[in-house]
């Protein structure tokens, strides 16, 4: 049976060091979510996009500043390849995170290709992050060789754009 008369031992403090532990760690994450609250400066930083061919040549475009010059990509027709995303995320979570691609031929601005990607959601932390896209294909034949303009951005599930960008993709002959 148990007992309602239960006193503890002189000098036990466990339960009061017990609420002191809990008071400390609901104060810790109190204080957490101010700082996220009260962060300054942008909630998202684009980094880097990576296009990695097969498992080696890796070509690196810088999303860090507002660069007037346009980056070149050049892949071999038919070849594989994966695309490396990475960012920062500052503040506060990032709910739906989305990249968006859409590749036009350069001579006439027709639409090829529209990519669509649900990266996730993230929360905020100190180290970057790095988004790996599933592995994708070079156009292949005569026609598809040259030059296509690729339109990038990443936004978020509320309809915060966080970072839109410019490339070429140029896709040439396998030489043999």
């Amino acid at each position: 049976m148990a007992s309602s008369h239960y006193k503890p031992a002189a000098g036990d403090t466990s339960t009061s060091s017990f609420e002191a532990s809990d008071q400390m760690t609901r104060g810790s994450s109190d204080s957490y979510e101010q700082s996220l609250k009260d962060g300054t400066g942008p909630t998202f930083i684009a980094e880097a996009l990576r296009v990695i061919v097969g498992k080696g040549e890796t070509q690196e475009i810088d999303l860090t500043g507002e660069s007037s010059e346009i980056d070149h990509v050049v892949l071999r027709e038919g070849c594989s390849y994966t695309k490396e995303i990475q960012f920062k995320v500052m503040h506060d979570v990032v709910v739906g995170l989305h990249y968006h691609q859409v590749t036009t031929w350069t001579k006439d601005d027709i639409p090829l290709d529209e990519t669509h990607l649900l990266m996730g959601s993230y929360e905020p932390r100190t180290e970057s992050y790095v988004f790996i896209s599933p592995v994708t294909f070079a156009p292949k034949g005569i026609m598809a060789r040259g030059c296509f303009d690729v339109k990038s951005f990443l936004c978020d599930d509320d309809g915060n754009e966080f970072k839109r960008w410019k490339w070429i993709m140029q896709v040439e002959r396998i030489s043999e």
